[in-house]
C-alpha cells in the first residue's frame, strides 16, 4: 500500500522502495507495451522514435486517471508542474522556466494556438486557457525549448491537445456521466456526450462533442456568511466538420466553445480552521470566462511534400474579481473587478517533405495578432461582499494592449545512415507590442464611508510601444544504438516576446518621485543543452526514457513594484539557470498488471542580483543571486499501478484496481526573503521564511472499476488521505506573503462514473 509522505526521510525511503519494487517485477513481465504515434515534429513518428524529450497521454490513460482539466494530468508528466490559483488563473511550468510576462509554455488545440490575456500587469502567462479534455486522442507534452517549430510562447516547452477527428467510415457515439461529493462541500455531477455522423461515405463527416460539469465548492467565507463559495459550473463543446474529397486533399473546420462560471476564490486562511477550508476576505470574488475558438485547416499531399495551412480566431471574454487587503497601508479592503476581453488571430503555413528521404525538411511561416482590453475598477465592497453600481472607485484604468508576432522557420534532418541523424533549425521573428492606458485615481477621505467624496487626481493617458526581432537556432544529433535504444544530444534556443509596461501612468500619478520604471521590457531568451535516451527492454515490456539538461536564461523578465507597493511592472534582470533531469518508465508486469513511475528534479535559480523593486529600500528586491525561481518544485514524483482480472463467466467483463500517487516537492512562493514589517512598513533585516514555502505533499488517488467492450463503470476516491497540499501562497500589494491567501489541492472527493460507447 501507499503511505502518506510525512518527512523527507520517509519520502526518500518510499521512493527507493517503489523503485526497487518496480524493477523487481521485470522477470515476470509477459507482454510488450504498445506504440504511441505522435506529431510533435510536424510529422507522424512513434513516441520512442521521436528524438526529443516528450511525454504522451493517450485517451485511455486520460480516462483512467479521470482527467477533467489540466491539473488532473500534470502530476503524470515528469518536468511539468503548474501554479494553480483556481480556474482561469493557472500557469503551466516545464523544467522550472517560470516568471511573469508572456507564456513560457505554448498551449495548442490541434494546430490552433490559444492564449491568455495580459491583464493590467502584462502577465498573460498566468491566464493559460483551460479547455476541457473530453474526447481527446492524446495529449503531447514537449519539454525544453520548442522555439524553431512552435515560436515565442514555447521557451519552456509545448502542450498539444490532439482531438479525435470526424470518421467518415462509420457512425460513433459516446456518453459519460459522473456524480461526486467533496469533503466539506456539496455534490457535483458531469455529463459528456459525443456523436460522429458520416454524411458522405469515406468523404464527409461531422463530430459533435458536448459537456456539462458542476464542481461543488469546498471553501466557506465566514466574513460574508456564505458556504462552498468556490463552486464551478462549466459547459461547452466542439463541432468539427472534415471533408476529404480526394486522397490528397483534406479540409477541416472546427468550433470550440466553453463557458465557465466560478462562485468565488480558491484560497483559504489556515489560521481560521486548519482542517475545514475557510476564508475571511470581505469581498465576493466570482469569475466568469467564455472562450470560443474557430479553426480552419487545409491539408494537401503532393508527391514530394505535405502542405498545411491553419487559420484561427480565438475570442475570450473573462471577468476577474479579487480581494485586495492592502496590508499595512491605510486603505480599507477593496474589490478589484477586471473585465478582460481578448481577440487573437493566427495563421500558419507549413510545407514538410514526405516519404523516405536522405534529408527530411520542414519550412513554414507564422503570423499572430492579439488585441486585449481591460477595464480595471478598484472599489469598496458592501457588507454583503458585493459592489453596487454607484459605488465610488478608488482606482480605475482602462488598457488597450496589442501584440503582433511574425516569423519564418525551417528545420532539416540529414539521415547520415540508418542509425545516425543530424538536425538543424532556425526561426526568424519580429515582435511589436503596445499599450494605451487611461488612468483615473480617486482617493476618498481615509476612514470615512465609501461614498464620501475625496481627492480626485488628474485624468492621465499614457501610450507605450515596444519592438524586438532576432533569430534562434537548434542543433541536434540522434543515434539509434539498436532497434530498442535511441540516444540524442541537442542544443536549442527559446524566446518569448517582450512588451510595453501598462502601469507607468498609474505609478506617475501616485508615486511621482519613483524612478527606474521602464517604459518597455525586451524579449528574454535561453540556451538549452540536453542529453537523452529512449529505450525499451525485456522484449519491449519495459520502457525507460530519461533526459538531463542545463538551461542558461538571459534577460529574464521579473516583476517590480512602485514605491508604495500599489502598482506592478515588468523589467529585465540579468540571468538565471535551470539544471535537472527526468526519468519516465512503464512496465507491463503481466497481461493485466502495469506499473509506471516518473521522477524529475530541477534546480532553477537566479545567477545575478535582480534590480531593486522599491526605490525606498535596497533590501526589498525581486531576487538575489542564488535565489530559487518561485513556484518551481524541486522534486516531483509520480507512480501508478493497475491490476485487472478478466471474468469470462460475465461475458468477458474485466475488473481493475488503479492506484496513483503524485508527490510535489517544495518551492518558494516568491523571491523576496525580506518581508515588510506590518507596523513600520520597513523591510526586516532577517529573511522571513514563515510563509515563503509551499508544496512538499503527496496526493493519492484510487479507482475501482469494471469494463467491457462498449461500456465501463467505476468508483473513485481522489486525495485519499485528504492532504492539505499548499499549492501556492499569495502575496499582497505591499510585498508581504499573505497566509490568508493559501491555495490548496481539492479535498477528498468520492464519486462514481459510467461510460457507454454506441
Amino acid at each position: 500500500m501507499f503511505l502518506k509522505f510525512t518527512s523527507k526521510a520517509n519520502r526518500k525511503s518510499i521512493l527507493i522502495a517503489l523503485a526497487a519494487v518496480f524493477f523487481s517485477y521485470g522477470v515476470s513481465a509477459q507482454k510488450a507495451i504498445e506504440e504511441v504515434v505522435v506529431t510533435a515534429l510536424k510529422r507522424e513518428t512513434t513516441l520512442q522514435d521521436t528524438p526529443i524529450a516528450i511525454s504522451a497521454l493517450t485517451s485511455e490513460g486520460l480516462e483512467r486517471i479521470g482527467a477533467d482539466d489540466f491539473a488532473d494530468f500534470v502530476g503524470s508528466v515528469p518536468g511539468l508542474t503548474i501554479r494553480d490559483n483556481g480556474p482561469g488563473s493557472t500557469r503551466p511550468i516545464i523544467r522550472g522556466i517560470a516568471s511573469p510576462g508572456e507564456p513560457q509554455v505554448g498551449v495548442y488545440f490541434d494546430d490552433a494556438l490559444v492564449v491568455g490575456a495580459p491583464g493590467t500587469t502584462n502577465d498573460a502567462g498566468i491566464r493559460s486557457p483551460e479547455l476541457k479534455p473530453f474526447d481527446l486522442q492524446r495529449v503531447e507534452v514537449l519539454k525544453g525549448p520548442q522555439g524553431t517549430l512552435y515560436g515565442g510562447g514555447s521557451m519552456g516547452g509545448t502542450i498539444r491537445f490532439i482531438t479525435n477527428k470526424p470518421n467518415a467510415e462509420e457512425f460513433e457515439g459516446k456518453i459519460s456521466v459522473e456524480g461526486s461529493s467533496v469533503r466539506y462541500g456539496d455534490e457535483g455531477y458531469q455529463v459528456n456526450g459525443m456523436v460522429n455522423v458520416p454524411i458522405i461515405k469515406d468523404q464527409l463527416a461531422l463530430r459533435v462533442v458536448a459537456f456539462k460539469r458542476d464542481d461543488p465548492g469546498f471553501i466557506d467565507n465566514v466574513a460574508v456568511g456564505k458556504s462552498d463559495i468556490n463552486d464551478v459550473d462549466t459547459e461547452g463543446g466542439r463541432v468539427i466538420l472534415r471533408w476529404t474529397p480526394t486522397d490528397r486533399l483534406a479540409l477541416t473546420g472546427a468550433i470550440y466553445y466553453q463557458d465557465q462560471n466560478v462562485g468565488g476564490g480558491f484560497h483559504y486562511n489556515p489560521s481560521i480552521d486548519k482542517d475545514n477550508p475557510q476564508t475571511d476576505v470581505l469581498s465576493n470574488e466570482p469569475y466568469n470566462d467564455e472562450q470560443v475558438l474557430y479553426n480552419f485547416k487545409l491539408e494537401y499531399s503532393f508527391d514530394w511534400a505535405e502542405a498545411m495551412y491553419s487559420g484561427s480566431w480565438f475570442d475570450r471574454n473573462a471577468v476577474y474579481r479579487f480581494h485586495n487587503g492592502f496590508t499595512g497601508i491605510p486603505f480599507p479592503p477593496v474589490l478589484s473587478t477586471q473585465p478582460e476581453p481578448l481577440q487573437a488571430v493566427s495563421h500558419e503555413f507549413r510545407l514538410s517533405s514526405s516519404g523516405d528521404n536522405v534529408v527530411d525538411w520542414t519550412v513554414g511561416a507564422f503570423y499572430s495578432d492579439r488585441n486585449a482590453f481591460v477595464d480595471s475598477r478598484v472599489q469598496y465592497p458592501g457588507a454583503d461582499g458585493n459592489v453596487a453600481d454607484d459605488t465610488i472607485f478608488l482606482f480605475r484604468r482602462t488598457v488597450n494592449s496589442s501584440l503582433l508576432q511574425k516569423a519564418v522557420y525551417g528545420e532539416a534532418t540529414w539521415h547520415v545512415n540508418d542509425r545516425l541523424a543530424l538536425t538543424a533549425g532556425v526561426r526568424y521573428y519580429d515582435v511589436e507590442s503596445g499599450s494605451e492606458v487611461v488612468n483615473r485615481v480617486n482617493i476618498p477621505g481615509i476612514g470615512l464611508p465609501s461614498g464620501t467624496p475625496g481627492r480626485n487626481l488628474p485624468f492621465q493617458r499614457n501610450v507605450t510601444r515596444g519592438s524586438d526581432d532576432g533569430a534562434i537556432f537548434k542543433a541536434h544529433i540522434g543515434y539509434d544504438v539498436s532497434d530498442d535504444m535511441l540516444v540524442y544530444a541537442s542544443f536549442s534556443q527559446g524566446y518569448r516576446p517582450g512588451g510595453a509596461n501598462q502601469n507607468t501612468s498609474s505609478i506617475a500619478l501616485t508615486d511621482p518621485s519613483n524612478v527606474g520604471v521602464p517604459e518597455a521590457f525586451k524579449s528574454d531568451s535561453l540556451d538549452s543543452y540536453e542529453l537523452g535516451i529512449h529505450s525499451q527492454w525485456l522484449d519491449r515490456r519495459l520502457t525507460l526514457n530519461a533526459a538531463v539538461y542545463y538551461i542558461d536564461w538571459e534577460d529574464i523578465v521579473l516583476g517590480g513594484r512602485s514605491a508604495t507597493g500599489l502598482f506592478g511592472f515588468l523589467l529585465n534582470a540579468d540571468s538565471a539557470e535551470a539544471t535537472g533531469f527526468e526519468i519516465e518508465s512503464a512496465l507491463d508486469v503481466a497481461d493485466d498488471f502495469r506499473i509506471t513511475a516518473a521522477l524529475s528534479y530541477v534546480d532553477a535559480k537566479l545567477t545575478a542580483d535582480a534590480p531593486a523593486n522599491r526605490a525606498s529600500s535596497t533590501l526589498s528586491r525581486s531576487g538575489l543571486d542564488g535565489d530559487a525561481l518561485p513556484d518551481v518544485a524541486d522534486w516531483t514524483f509520480n507512480t501508478s499501478a493497475e491490476y485487472g482480472q478478466q471474468f469470462p463467466w460475465f461475458g468477458g467483463v474485466r475488473g481493475y484496481v488503479y492506484l496513483n500517487a503524485n508527490y510535489t516537492g517544495e518551492s518558494a512562493a516568491d523571491f523576496n526573503p525580506f518581508l515588510l514589517d506590518i507596523n513600520t512598513l520597513v523591510p526586516t533585516t532577517t529573511p522571513n521564511s514563515s510563509y515563503n514555502k509551499q508544496g512538499d505533499y503527496v496526493i493519492v488517488d484510487l479507482r475501482l472499476g469494471i469494463e467491457a467492450d462498449d461500456w465501463s463503470a467505476s468508483l473513485f476516491l481522489d486525495n485519499v488521505f485528504d492532504e492539505r497540499g499548499p499549492s501556492h501562497v499569495f502575496e499582497d500589494g505591499t510585498f508581504r506573503l499573505d497566509p490568508g491567501l493559501n491555495f490548496i489541492e481539492r479535498p477528498r472527493t468520492f464519486g462514481i462514473s459510467f461510460d457507454k460507447d454506441f
